[in-house]
């Protein structure tokens, strides 16, 4: 279902006063950090969002500075994919919409990237640099560690720490960052759900709104960029000696991907005008 109905639906009920179903937490994490916290969903919304281009921008400047430093065709092809995928996986986790969420996910995110370096296959693909990509993903946690304390009434995380870690430990990065386990099937216990007034409703509609402009720049920034390391990918690829019947298939790979870049603006942005005439409708 489009933004544009449910948006639509929201205004019908609006007219009859219905109540809605939330989902709720079901990581004990996440409840945990329910709990305890002290500022709005919204602000944690936007300190989440906030996060995006600097944590995205450290995983490339570690990544690029991995490709200098090593002289192993291997290795740069290595941090190559790693921020090839890493990046579109550190933006859907910080924008997932429950904002505690999104800060446990991308917790989770960090604590893997970190064991696979420092353990898993990562190791082994960027052999001596292994530990450079490892500290990075270790000093993502810590602002994550951070964010966490600054919206605790306590001040004390540990346990949700620590249990954020224990659910890495058990749950790691076993082929590619890209197919890694999320926490999200264990997110949502709609059974025990709270429900929400229609006003909570529209308010949520606004805040989906505001996520679907924060996520359109971000997509206008990065697609484009990931279609260009896609391009470094082929370039590094045929270095190599790949075989033509290889290197054609991913050339195709190449293009779409550049190709979707460019009409992912395309696509959003009617949406995006549409759901906010909508929501203008609505609420004259």
């Amino acid at each position: 279902m489009n933004l544009k109905c449910l948006l639509s639906i929201a205004v019908a009920m609006s007219v009859i006063g219905c109540r809605f179903a939330a989902p709720k937490p079901k990581t004990r994490s996440g409840q945990q950090m329910r709990e305890v916290i002290v500022l709005t969903p919204n602000q944690i919304r936007l300190q989440m969002r906030g996060l995006v281009g600097p944590m995205c921008g450290e995983i490339e400047q570690t990544a690029d500075q991995i490709i200098a430093e090593s002289t192993n065709s291997v290795v740069q092809r290595a941090a190559l994919e790693w921020k090839i995928q890493a990046v579109p996986e550190m933006r859907e986790a910080l924008f997932q919409p429950d904002p505690l969420t999104a800060l446990i996910d991308t917790w989770v995110l960090c604590y893997q990237m970190a064991e696979y370096f420092e353990t898993g296959q990562g190791k082994t693909s960027l052999g001596d640099l292994s530990p450079t990509a490892a500290a990075t993903c270790r000093a993502l946690e810590e602002s994550l560690a951070g964010v966490a304390i600054r919206i605790s009434a306590s001040g004390d995380v540990s346990k949700v720490r620590a249990e954020v870690r224990q659910w890495a430990t058990d749950h790691p990065i076993k082929h590619s960052i890209a197919g890694r386990e999320t926490t999200l099937s264990r997110v949502l216990d709609r059974d025990a759900a709270p429900s929400l007034s229609t006003g909570e409703v529209i308010v949520d509609m606004t805040t989906a709104l505001d996520d679907l402009n924060r996520k359109l720049e971000v997509y206008a920034q990065q697609l484009m960029q990931e279609a260009r390391w896609e391009t470094d990918l082929l370039k590094m690829q045929i270095r190599d000696d790949l075989p033509l019947d290889q290197a054609v298939p991913l050339a195709e790979r190449v293009v779409k991907s550049a190709e979707e870049a460019a009409s992912a603006v395309s696509r959003l942005a009617p949406t995006m005008d549409r759901a906010v005439t909508i929501l203008k409708m609505q609420r004259s």
